[in-house]
């Protein structure tokens, strides 16, 4: 499991945890509802992977606090939101307009060594993924 460190808000390790001492932590009884903005925040930053499925704008600030703070993320973007994004460039300066724009944006954002991958789904079917090793929590690999 990663995490910030309490100081300073840089990438660390925290004390591993299933999802089940996850679950017990935000509510004993086993009810998993994330009621409050420090219940979030704090269930976030134990988690070792973030995953968003069709995420529509959330593509993007998951790529980004997944790089900022060196946790592993899976990505299945689905809409472009071009017009509420007018300053997301292509490297060559171009707007990112389509699908594939998007991809390549993503994985131009994410750490060193993000990659893409198809998964059998209908509809939009690539994966934009990181995967932390034991090297890059202090160093880009």
């Amino acid at each position: 499991v990663s995490g910030l460190a309490a100081s300073g808000g840089e990438p660390g390790p925290t004390t591993p945890a299933t999802g089940q001492e996850l679950a017990e932590d935000v509510h004993p009884a086993g009810d998993t509802t994330v009621r409050d903005y420090d219940q979030a925040r704090d269930l976030v930053r134990r988690t070792s992977c973030i995953v968003g499925i069709h995420p529509d704008q959330a593509a993007c600030e998951i790529v980004a606090y997944a790089s900022r703070t060196r946790t592993s993320f899976a990505v299945v973007p689905c809409c472009i939101y071009s017009a509420q994004y007018p300053r997301r460039k292509m490297p060559n300066g171009a707007l990112v307009r389509t699908y594939e724009d998007l991809i390549q944006w993503l994985v131009a954002t994410g750490p060193p060594g993000t990659q893409v991958a198809e998964i059998d789904i209908e509809g939009k079917n690539k994966v934009v993924f990181w995967k932390r090793s034991d090297k890059s929590n202090t160093e880009t690999e």
